[in-house]
């Protein structure tokens, strides 16, 4: 008979629980693209609530005839953020805390290529946020300024909406 009880409990359990929801627009609807100065564009791929107050959203930015694919998971202390070229890999890893008047960042995994976008971009994201930064970037080239203003414009953009 207990064993009948847990067994009741657990379809009453699953029953009850809210069905996960992905908010925002399917892939190539919402925001669509915004064109920059350069002919550069950020696309809005989605936003999904997570479990935990957590949130991931992602997005995808042209620039350089390059295409970059950039992840953003926030949770309630701080976010991580994957920065991929080429399809979904991670790649050096930068960490930053805001801690004061200006965020202390560190290297963990050093970059080949990007080791200066890395570090700035952990620093921006967690001083707007007030959190801890982690950022991933797997790059296959190094990146020229109109790349990285391109990828920083958009990381911040994410990181805003949220």
């Amino acid at each position: 008979m207990g064993g009948s009880l847990v067994s009741l409990l657990r379809v009453q359990a699953a029953d009850q629980a809210p069905e996960p929801k992905v908010q925002g627009k399917a892939p190539g609807e919402g925001r669509g693209r915004l064109e920059g100065s350069r002919g550069n564009s950020i696309k809005n791929i989605g936003y999904a609530p997570g479990l935990l107050g957590q949130s991931f959203c992602e997005e995808s930015v042209e620039a350089g005839g390059r295409s970059f694919l950039i992840r953003l998971l926030r949770f309630d202390n701080g976010s991580f953020v994957a920065v991929s070229e080429g399809g979904a890999r991670l790649g050096s890893l930068a960490v930053a805390l805001d801690a004061g008047p200006s965020p202390v960042a560190t290297t963990v995994i050093p970059a080949k290529f990007g080791a200066f976008f890395l570090r700035l971009a952990a620093q921006r994201i967690s001083s707007a946020t007030r959190g801890i930064s982690i950022v991933s970037a797997g790059v296959q080239n190094e990146l020229g300024t109109d790349v990285m203003k391109a990828l920083m414009e958009g990381i911040m953009k994410m990181v805003r909406d949220e």
